[in-house]
């Protein structure tokens, strides 16, 4: 059976599935309700995270505490009007019990999301 593989902030592309990391909360820089036009509405919350190597913005439907290091399994990247995003759903996030807030004690100052992607025709 093949080892999964755990990524870290920095090794993340455009197009990338099964993505497992860890990552601490640094910011909520958005939250958005969507509605599917039947009355129906979910939040979609996007999030500063990184880790020792770099920062990324995360967007899930998941309210996450800040500054708590999480585990993500099963993510994808996408990109959106440009910029990367790691992209996951709620039930594929919890919070690292074993792992302190200090544990990641430093984000890298790189932050991903902010390098201009472009789609080849």
């Amino acid at each position: 059976m093949p080892t999964e593989r755990t990524w870290t902030v920095e090794a993340l592309e455009p197009d990338s599935y099964g993505i497992q990391l860890q990552v601490k909360v640094v910011e909520l820089l958005v939250r958005m309700e969507a509605d599917d036009g039947q009355g129906n509405t979910t939040s979609v919350y996007e999030y500063l995270v990184g880790d020792q190597t770099s920062s990324v913005v995360l967007q899930t439907t998941k309210e996450l505490p800040l500054h708590q290091v999480l585990r993500i399994q099963n993510a994808y990247t996408q990109v959106v009007e440009g910029s990367l995003r790691l992209v996951v759903s709620a039930e594929n996030i919890t919070i690292d019990a074993s792992s302190p807030p200090s544990a990641i004690e430093s984000i890298g100052d790189h932050n991903i999301s902010l390098i201009q992607f472009k789609r080849r025709a």
